[in-house]
């Protein structure tokens, strides 16, 4: 396999998660927040159990994708993650959607997640061959142009119903993964030490906070993830999808619609930069 259809094949199978996250962002606010017309606390609490896993297990992501490579990891998370839109349609099917069900589906996604993001980007690095910054140009302009697509898709889910929109997430999700399973790199997991897995992914955990800390153009983007995710990213997933249930009656192509202007914006300042 050349280089070429290597990359060719990771920007395939990163690209079907964007296209599954873009389907999910509009799906879970549409879930919440018009069909089962939860308060504004409850949509706080339902986003808050989406993100929150990424902040508690992304590291032991790395960890492990450290230990066992990042191909078997984002494999394994990308699979994983294909179950929970399953899931959530058996219970949709059975009509016993709740509150509490739509918690369980956003702590296995968000889980998953955790263990996907950093594999992936991991494998990004392996793969730009000393050219990371044009590969993540590369990368995020697809990211982009494949959410705007699973924003449409997901618009659709007022007419289509939520099954059929959950099961074309979970398939996207499967052929990303299948196309990690497939994906011909070259790694050497991290030597394995006597101290066991848990003592190992803590070591790690350490090693890594102690590095941003004494790397300042590493502290510097740490803090302004961490500015993001407080004053813009928290009250835009659950202050938008009020207005829009408050104010213009609410439905998944509007949902939809505000998603699409999010992403043109962030693409065009992107490139601008």
């Amino acid at each position: 396999m050349t280089k070429t259809s290597t990359l060719n094949i990771y920007l395939f199978a990163n690209s079907t998660w964007f296209l599954a996250f873009g389907i999910q962002m509009v799906v879970f606010a549409w879930l919440i927040t018009i069909e089962l017309n939860e308060s504004p606390t409850r949509v706080g609490v339902a986003q808050t159990a989406l993100l929150l896993p990424t902040l508690l297990f992304i590291l032991i992501g790395g960890s492990l994708a450290d230990r066992y490579g990042g191909k078997t990891i984002a494999t394994i998370g990308q699979f994983g993650a294909a179950l929970g839109p399953i899931g959530l349609t058996l219970i949709i099917l059975s009509g016993e959607l709740s509150f509490q069900m739509v918690i369980g589906f956003a702590l296995w996604m968000g889980t998953a997640q955790a263990m996907v993001t950093p594999a992936r980007d991991g494998l990004l690095s392996q793969l730009a061959d000393g050219d990371v910054q044009r590969l993540v140009i590369k990368v995020s302009m697809i990211q982009f142009g494949i959410q705007i697509i699973g924003f449409i898709i997901a618009s659709f889910a007022d007419q289509l119903g939520a099954v059929l929109v959950l099961g074309t997430q979970s398939s996207i999700l499967m052929l990303g993964a299948i196309a990690f399973y497939f994906l011909k790199i070259e790694e050497t997991p991290r030597a394995r030490n006597d101290s066991g897995l848990l003592v190992e992914i803590y070591t790690s955990i350490v090693e890594g906070v102690r590095t941003i800390r004494a790397t300042p153009s590493l502290l510097s983007v740490t803090c302004q993830n961490l500015a993001m995710g407080a004053f813009l990213m928290g009250s835009y997933v659950v202050t938008l999808p009020l207005l829009i249930r408050q104010n213009f009656g609410g439905t998944s192509a509007e949902l939809a619609w505000v998603n699409i202007a999010n992403a043109l914006g962030l693409f065009l300042s992107s490139m601008i930069l």
